[in-house]
């Protein structure tokens, strides 16, 4: 084992003896253990008791200090804890001690919390020890929680719900009062010609030319704000995203509280949407109550499907009316539960097929024996209708609708076209833990569109009108990627019903492993936005999918 001695403070190695021949002296040479170039030499009798190394393992994660710098270990690791400035903080009771940094303050351990609270070390010594030598040390003034050092003067500022000392260059002073702020904080702005603005001086009415954001908090000129009617309040510029106009209402709605519609191409509150509109029951869309017709049967028809012979005849009288097999578009039986619970995870299945007709004959034919189905018009199909599933669990799904025989009966009537149809799988909302984890669905459809267009089958034209991509470019957060979704129905991931979320993106098929592998791929995605995993990658994708069977999926990934 080498020889180590500590000479002024530093850690030398011995190297050689050696003899001054002139005065016959014997002394030794050592060499710094951190810098080669430093050599000492010491007579024989000076030399100092060997150094014994005080070796301490750190944990993972944990905080130690070295060289008066607080470190965090990435793993675990060794070091040397007698020598110089090095030493490992723990509390009384052994545990290290995890926070950001630890200060001084009048011969007490504290540190700052994430709100900016000053706290107490637990379980910390009463007085500090030379062991603290460098990054602590006994100090008559207080220590500025801003920097670490010494205050030289007298100013205090308000931390979270603390008042704490600092020192001048670490605030900015207000040109309007006596306030005093922490600088490159959001608390205060600085003019063009170099004046502080705080946020007390706002609230206090000390100018009129600056408010305070009341969405973000933050200090905006009165040139980016917009006042909000409706909500009675004042914003910035940049939440204003988070609103949309309605030249129906004249006012700015939130949105949560609006919705695109098609037939005026403007977005209107969900109370104006109540009183002044009707919905299509033959093609879903909503109209203004004079654009819309009651027929006999009491079925309310938009004026373009009103003129259509095929959807009311010449007695007034809505044809897919509820007493055919095949129902009117807004049709919608009490729900029935296959595969479990309502408190399980549900998907409710749309199978839109084409080719062989709006036929009350052949629908019955194909899903009549089957009570998991129900048939509705879609006034999107030229020659078909839309075969509906009650809430079903991804594995009732899979595994006891028999998918082969099904799309042979389609075959068999002449429904064979795929173009212009889709497959739509809603998910039960209350299985998502919050919007954020919807948000989250909506950018990963966004970010992968292309790749997942091409995995649905989905013609291009097809997928940009009945299931387009959501803009989430500005959006900074899942929440406003969850919001931007709530302004367009015909999106990939459509999160505007009440009760469930709508993939879109699936073409309809007649191979009954490529419906499967939908039924999967869609499973797997809803798992993964929710959190099931850390991280929504590929990667993540192909592996849940084996952990689950899911080969139709991985087969075609």
């Amino acid at each position: 084992m080498e020889k180590l001695y500590v000479i002024g403070g530093k850690l030398f190695e011995l190297e050689a003896l050696a003899t001054n021949m002139a005065s016959g002296e014997d002394f030794y040479f050592l060499r710094n253990t951190e810098d080669n170039s430093d050599i000492t030499r010491i007579p024989i009798a000076e030399l100092p008791k060997p150094y014994q190394k005080q070796e301490v393992t750190i944990p993972p994660d944990a905080l130690y200090i070295e060289n008066g710098t607080v470190e965090l270990s990435g793993c675990e690791k060794t070091i040397d804890v007698g020598f110089g400035n090095r030493h490992v903080y723990k509390t009384k009771t052994g545990d290290f001690v995890h926070t950001q940094k630890f200060y001084n303050v009048n011969g007490a351990l504290v540190y700052v919390d994430s709100e900016g609270r000053i706290m107490d070390v637990p379980n910390s010594p009463n007085t500090f020890t030379s062991d603290f030598t460098g990054l602590w040390c006994e100090l008559s003034q207080p220590v500025s929680l801003l920097s670490g050092r010494i205050v030289d003067g007298n100013l205090q500022v308000q931390v979270g719900r603390d008042v704490v000392p600092v020192n001048k260059e670490e605030v900015a002073f207000s040109s309007l009062s006596d306030d005093i702020v922490i600088k490159d904080s959001e608390d205060y702005v600085t003019t063009e010609d170099g004046d502080i603005i705080t946020r007390r001086d706002v609230l206090n009415g000390l100018t009129d030319e600056w408010l305070i954001c009341e969405d973000c908090g933050r200090i905006h000129h009165i040139d980016d704000n917009e006042y909000l009617d409706y909500y009675d309040k004042n914003v910035c510029r940049y939440c204003l995203d988070n609103y949309r106009w309605s030249t129906y209402d004249n006012n700015y709605f939130s949105t949560d509280d609006c919705v695109f519609v098609e037939s005026i191409d403007d977005y209107v509150s969900y109370r104006s949407l109540n009183a002044n509109f009707r919905r299509c029951d033959h093609c879903g869309e909503y109209y203004r109550e004079d654009d819309v017709n009651v027929t006999d049967n009491d079925y309310n028809i938009c004026i373009h499907c009103y003129e259509d012979d095929d959807v009311v005849d010449e007695d007034n009288y809505y044809i897919q009316c509820d007493d055919n097999f095949i129902h009117s578009y807004s049709y919608k039986p009490s729900p029935k539960f296959f595969g479990g619970n309502d408190k399980v995870k549900y998907f409710g299945l749309e199978y839109e097929v084409q080719g062989g007709g709006c036929d009350d004959h052949n629908a019955r034919k194909i899903f009549g024996k089957f009570s998991h189905w129900y048939c509705k018009h879609d006034g999107s199909l030229e020659d078909g209708f839309e075969a509906v599933t009650h809430p079903c669990t991804p594995e009732f799904m899979l595994q006891n609708i028999d998918w082969e025989t099904l799309v042979d009966k389609l075959d068999d009537e002449g429904y064979c076209e795929e173009e212009g149809a889709g497959i739509h799988i809603h998910i039960s909302r209350n299985h998502f833990k919050s919007r954020s984890h919807i948000g989250k669905l909506v950018r990963f459809f966004a970010e992968n569109y292309d790749r997942l267009v091409k995995y649905a089958n989905r013609y291009r034209s097809d997928a940009t009108q009945w299931a387009n991509k959501t803009d989430v470019e500005g959006c900074d957060t899942f929440e406003k990627c969850y919001s931007e979704a709530r302004c367009e129905r015909y999106s990939a991931v459509n999160v505007q019903n009440e009760h469930t979320i709508e993939i879109r993106l699936w073409n309809s098929s007649y191979n009954a492993k490529v419906i499967r592998s939908f039924i999967q791929m869609t499973d797997v995605l809803t798992d993964l936005a929710n959190g099931l995993w850390e991280d929504f990658t590929w990667e993540n994708i192909e592996k849940l999918a084996e952990e689950r069977g899911y080969q139709e999926m991985l087969d075609r990934i």
